[in-house]
């Protein structure tokens, strides 16, 4: 009963973001002019896909890597979901730039870190970013190619709605209660009318570097988790690590965030993305870390790191 109630609550809050969308009046320059759509899109999706699979899951193996099927997950998914649709609510509300408020911007008043994002405007990089941003969101769906892992798909599936859900939601409240202009707001060679779209500011932190490092973080634990191959994780973090450093270099030359939007986005992103399958491992399957054997008079202990 407790399971049938979770699921009409999470379906009903669906459908209330839904109808709530769809009959909002946007001005120009509104929440599908802003890359959101599909995040939304892929939200949806999967939370479908993992309301469809969760029969399967709740007859797991005891021999499975992670589990799902337990008060943790409707706990994980209910706070993503909220925030996601916080969030949301409030990129809804959100007002652009003022005339006066672009008019007072000074790039001498910020960090001397950050001073260098204000000086650039590259659309191409901006465009690449976009096309990366694309493909980092499929990065979970890469790891169905391998055979052990794809026996646990409704898991990995209900984890990468997880995370998004949460990664999303934590980006939105962020941009939106902090509501920090872009660095081309900063720029005098930027058209006017660019910096006074909502979008201008919502600099505060990068959601396009957030993503990537939560989706690349999420795909090499799980790689880890399911080989011994010391090549393959090395090749899969330093893999991991890459992607949003490119991704933060990408928005940086585009003029959309400041160095410090980056680092924040960075940690949030590969915090999120290190401890959500860490968080649904199989407890029963877990291997002892410290081992203590007798050494002369004394003993030995040794951490296995995993």
């Amino acid at each position: 009963m407790r399971n049938y109630k979770n699921k009409t609550t999470l379906i009903l809050s669906l459908m209330s973001a839904v109808a709530f969308l769809k009959n909002k009046k946007y001005h120009s320059e509104n929440l599908f002019n802003q890359n959101k759509i599909p995040l939304i899109i892929i939200h949806l999706v999967l939370i479908i896909l993992m309301m469809s699979t969760f029969q399967n899951v709740k007859g797991q193996s005891q021999q499975n890597r992670y589990e799902v099927n337990n008060n943790k997950t409707w706990t994980t998914l209910g706070t993503g979901a909220g925030l996601f649709l916080t969030g949301t609510y409030l990129t809804l509300q959100n007002e652009p730039l003022t005339t006066n408020k672009i008019m007072s911007l000074d790039h001498q008043n910020l960090p001397t870190f950050d001073h260098p994002a204000a000086h650039r405007y590259s659309t191409s990089s901006k465009d690449i970013s976009d096309v990366l941003q694309v493909g980092s969101l499929l990065l979970p769906a890469t790891l169905l190619l391998n055979r052990e892992i794809r026996k646990e798909y409704a898991a990995i599936g209900i984890m990468t709605s997880e995370l998004l859900l949460i990664n999303t939601g934590l980006n939105m409240l962020a941009k939106n209660i902090i509501s920090r202009p872009r660095p081309f707001a900063y720029n005098s060679e930027v058209n006017f009318d660019v910096k006074t779209t909502r979008n201008a500011k919502l600099s505060f932190y990068s959601g396009h570097v957030a993503n990537a490092a939560a989706l690349s973080f999420f795909s090499a634990q799980i790689l880890t988790d399911f080989t011994d191959s010391r090549t393959v994780k090395i090749i899969s973090w330093t893999a991991a690590a890459s992607l949003p450093a490119v991704m933060g270099y990408l928005r940086f030359d585009a003029g959309k965030h400041f160095l410090s939007d980056i680092v924040v986005g960075y940690a949030v992103g590969g915090l999120l993305g290190y401890f959500i399958p860490v968080w649904h491992r199989n407890k029963s399957l877990a291997t002892n870390r410290v081992d203590i054997q007798p050494l002369g008079m004394g003993l030995r202990l040794t951490y296995h790191i995993r």
